[in-house]
């Protein structure tokens, strides 16, 4: 989904992904190399040791932490903005000053 994301959001994104081994990891890296992105999406990786546990609010936190931006907004895979949201967004600010 993350074309479609991209697609959608035409501001800077920090992606968090959980990966539960070095071969996913692996997968990660070649997927990356064989699809150029965007340099406005930072993806940041989690290892776990803990496959069977998805660690929510670590996730957004590492996400977070990664953000260049002054304000942020926290979404999940389930949740997607719509088409003008970012352009939206912007020109609210912008009108704000």
């Amino acid at each position: 989904f993350l074309p479609f994301l991209l697609d959608r959001w035409g501001g800077p994104l920090s992606l968090a992904v959980i990966l539960a081994s070095s071969e996913e990891e692996s997968f990660l890296d070649q997927f990356l190399a064989e699809h150029p992105l965007p340099s406005r999406l930072t993806i940041c990786r989690f290892l776990t040791s803990k496959p069977s546990e998805y660690p929510y609010n670590r996730l957004r936190n590492i996400a977070m932490k990664h953000v260049s931006t002054s304000h942020f907004w926290v979404m999940d895979m389930d949740m997607w903005p719509s088409d003008n949201a970012y352009k939206a967004l912007i020109r609210r600010a912008l009108f704000e000053r």
